[in-house]
């Protein structure tokens, strides 16, 4: 199984009453899996369960490797979490008055 690395620019639904000062985020996802088409399906379905809206595909599924991963502490957190997890990801998040946020904490990502 490989290690698939993808963005998605995500809006919150009108379920994600959580996210109500939120105007949007890119996800930054890593999935374990044994294709590319899986593990996209796989981040959107995971995506829908958090109350993200799709709004596009900034980084299709690219299998990624620890020495990639390194390169950003965020970046082998992830990695390495979804090793253990199947999938993990984290959201840099903007307000609505257009303020962009810090990383959101890492979240395990499950259905």
């Amino acid at each position: 199984m490989d290690t698939y690395y993808i963005v998605f620019n995500v809006i919150p639904t009108k379920e994600g009453k959580q996210l109500s000062n939120i105007d949007g985020a890119l996800a930054h996802v890593f999935i374990v899996d044994t294709s590319s088409e899986n593990a996209l399906e796989l981040a959107k379905d995971y995506l829908s369960v958090y109350n993200w809206e799709i709004v596009s595909i900034d980084q299709k599924p690219v299998v990624i490797t620890v020495e990639q991963a390194t390169r950003s502490e965020v970046g082998l957190k992830c990695f390495q979490r979804a090793q253990r997890d199947k999938a993990y990801g984290f959201f840099v998040g903007w307000t609505k008055d257009g303020k962009l946020g810090d990383p959101v904490e890492i979240v395990k990502l499950r259905p």
